[in-house]
């Protein structure tokens, strides 16, 4: 499993675009990531999860240096203001 969560409100207009993970030195876009509300409902954002069998798996070996995750929020009210 990949996510990220936050420590900002989630709302349902939230939105996360051009994600791209990168391994080392190897870049995977993540075309639909799962961006939801945690337990706190703070923004969760889910990128691979090989248990939920509608996410893509990510063809990738497991990073030996880094790993990178960016992305574009949008739709968070007046809260990043």
């Amino acid at each position: 499993m990949l996510f990220f969560s936050t420590d900002f409100p989630y709302f349902n207009t939230t939105r996360i675009s051009d994600v791209v993970v990168k391994c080392d030195d190897t870049e995977y876009p993540i075309a639909k990531p799962s961006v939801m509300a945690d337990n706190q409902g703070n923004m969760y954002v889910e990128l691979v999860n090989i248990y939920n069998t509608s996410r893509a798996p990510l063809d990738c070996t497991m990073p030996k240096d880094s790993i990178t995750i960016t992305f574009t929020i949008s739709g968070t009210g007046n809260i990043l203001q």
